[in-house]
C-alpha cells in the first residue's frame, strides 16, 4: 500500500475534518483561508486542495475560483488560470482583477476577439483603467483593427 506524503495526508484529514461540522458557506470560508495560509507559503499543492473544497462547498465561489487561478498561474498552468479566471469573472462581472488576468492569458493565446470582449466590459465600468486600455490596444493591434 503506498503513503501519501505527510503533507497531502495532512491536508485531506484538515479538509474532512473542516467540513464535516459546518455549513457549506462557513467550511468554504475555512478552506479559502486555509488556501491562503497555503498560499502564502508557497505550498502551491496544498493551497489548490483547500480552494477547490471551497469550491465543491460553494460552487458559485468567484473568489474561490480566483484564488485557484492565482494558484494556477504560479505554477504555471496557464490554461488552468483561464478557465478559473474566467469562471470567476463569468460569476462575478464587476470582479476587474479576474476579467484582467483572463484577458491577459487570451491574448498570450492570440484570442483577441475575447480579450477586446472582455476588456471592453472592464472599460465600460472603468473608463480609466490604464491596464484594460493597454491590454485593449494590443487586442485591437492583434485583430487589425
Amino acid at each position: 500500500m503506498s503513503r501519501l506524503p505527510g503533507a497531502v495526508f495532512a491536508v485531506v484529514l484538515s479538509s474532512l475534518a473542516a467540513g464535516a461540522c459546518r455549513s457549506p458557506e462557513a467550511a468554504s470560508i475555512a478552506f479559502l483561508a486555509q488556501g491562503d495560509t497555503y498560499f502564502a507559503a508557497k505550498k502551491y499543492d496544498e493551497a489548490s486542495i483547500e480552494y477547490r473544497n471551497a469550491i465543491q462547498r460553494t460552487p458559485l465561489s468567484a473568489e474561490a475560483y480566483y484564488k485557484l487561478g492565482e494558484v494556477q498561474a504560479a505554477k504555471s498552468d496557464v490554461v488552468g488560470a483561464l478557465g478559473s479566471y474566467i469562471k470567476a469573472a463569468g460569476l462575478s462581472p464587476g470582479m476587474v482583477d479576474a476579467q484582467l488576468k483572463a484577458a491577459n492569458l487570451l491574448l498570450l493565446a492570440r484570442k483577441y476577439e475575447d480579450a477586446k470582449n472582455r476588456l471592453r466590459a472592464v472599460l465600460t465600468k472603468n473608463p480609466d483603467n490604464p491596464d484594460a486600455v493597454l491590454m485593449l490596444g494590443t487586442a485591437m493591434a492583434g485583430l487589425g483593427s
